[in-house]
């Protein structure tokens, strides 16, 4: 949901973003939009393309997992050490192509 919301608006520009094949993207976009996590739109540009946006209830979810997230890093120092913690997040910000906050 999070690459959607990035501006991953259709299975093949999610499959680019995420580095996986137009078919997984499809299947992911499908289980999502039947769980109600995203909808498809009318593109104001072009008729005829439908755009993924992520609705209220996927912006819901995508709290609630960063929150959940926080609480489980904020135990990281305490169970691996403070530069094995600070390591591990800044492994993972590469991965994700985002920077650690």
């Amino acid at each position: 949901m999070q690459a959607i919301d990035g501006g991953a608006n259709s299975a093949a520009g999610r499959s680019r973003m995420l580095g996986v094949s137009r078919q997984a993207a499809a299947k992911t976009i499908g289980a999502l939009e039947r769980a109600g996590y995203v909808e498809r739109t009318a593109d104001a540009a072009d008729a005829r393309r439908k755009r993924l946006v992520v609705s209220g209830r996927g912006r819901e979810a995508i709290a609630i997992g960063a929150a959940e997230f926080e609480k489980s890093y904020q135990r990281w120092p305490h169970t691996v050490g403070p530069a094995t913690a600070a390591s591990t997040l800044s492994a993972l910000s590469v991965l994700s192509g985002s920077t650690p906050s």
